[in-house]
């Protein structure tokens, strides 16, 4: 198929990143759906509710049969975002680090970093059209969410395919993709990360032992001081980026990407939101549990001592008490009789 590909690209001020795109392009679509049949696959045979049940015991059990479909969801969710993030982290670090070009091989032969950047791209794809296929009530926000990153897969795509049949803007077309890519590169990486913060602590707080229910409010502030900053950070990178290449972006592109930064970061101020309730109610259980330990508890050695001796010392002095009472009595029939 490479050949074919060069000859798609053939003329181009820079053949190689039209080929690498071209091919993305080309099996994209195919391996979108392949990747959604894999996670559903997951469902059926791997996350199914006995071996879940098997794994985390009568806390699962515990679960309605909707919860308990959701925690199936939950880690297909987690295996694809950690694919997603591996199949991008790799390529990052070969590339930014090592100096190597997106051509050069990947992890096996025949898989090149380009074809595990698109890998990981359409793993991200591949979860938001499952979840809206198996998640039950899924939110607004959410459901705008799969459907906003859809749309964007597949404008993208369309770019691909149609670069080609412009051979005078190729130069122009090749920049946009370029930088297109960087885009959704960039909101690959930060998601991967923070979706699986937020569903592991959903997976804690419903699932993880009671020995840990003490510590856990810790772990869920780390967990939202995280996700919150790489929330900001992403922010931070899509303006830069869209800053430092205005000049290449045509006048519609800015308001584009800025309205689906609008809806992922309307996404993950909801998805923090649901963090920081999930702090709160850990902190109160908490708190709540240490005052029914306090009130049960045996007082301590000083204070049971302490109580001791004042109780020692308000028998003494009530017993001198009524032998003086008793004494005044005995005088006082005396003094009656002399009388």
């Amino acid at each position: 198929m490479e050949p074919l590909y060069a000859s798609s690209c053939h003329g181009q001020f820079d053949a190689i990143s039209c080929r690498l795109l071209v091919k993305s392009g080309t099996f994209g679509p195919t391996l979108l759906v392949g990747l959604t049949v894999f996670c559903a696959l997951l469902t059926q045979f791997v996350f199914t509710p006995q071996r879940l049940r098997s794994i985390y015991g009568t806390k699962f059990a515990a679960l309605t049969p909707a919860e308990q479909r959701r925690v199936g969801v939950l880690h297909v969710g987690i295996v694809m975002k950690v694919w997603a993030f591996v199949f991008l982290a790799i390529p990052s670090y070969r590339i930014l680090v090592q100096g190597q070009y997106w051509d050069e091989r990947g992890l096996v032969p025949g898989l090149t970093l380009a074809d595990m950047g698109t890998t990981s791209v359409m793993a991200f794809g591949a979860l938001s059209l499952f979840d809206l296929v198996y998640s039950e009530n899924l939110r607004p926000i959410y459901l705008l969410h799969h459907l906003g990153t859809l749309a964007f897969l597949h404008g993208y795509l369309y770019m691909v395919m149609s670069l080609p049949a412009a051979p005078e803007k190729t130069a122009e077309g090749l920049e946009r993709l370029v930088l297109l890519v960087e885009i959704c590169l960039t909101w690959v990486l930060f998601s991967s990360i923070g979706s699986t913060i937020s569903r592991l602590t959903y997976l804690i707080r419903q699932l993880g032992p009671s020995s840990w229910s003490r510590h856990l409010h810790r772990v869920f502030l780390t967990g939202l001081a995280i996700y919150s900053f790489l929330s900001t950070l992403e922010v931070v990178v899509i303006a830069y980026l869209m800053f430092t290449n205005r000049d290449r972006l045509s006048s519609a592109a800015p308001a584009v990407v800025g309205l689906f930064q609008v809806v992922f970061t309307a996404t993950r101020i909801k998805t923090a939101q649901g963090i920081r309730s999930v702090c709160r109610r850990q902190a109160q259980e908490v708190a709540a549990a240490d005052g029914k330990h306090r009130a049960a508890a045996p007082a301590p050695a000083a204070v049971v001592a302490a109580t001791a001796i004042v109780d020692l010392a308000s028998d003494y002095c009530g017993s001198k008490k009524t032998e003086k009472s008793r004494d005044f009595s005995v005088l006082r029939a005396g003094t009656m009789k002399l009388k």
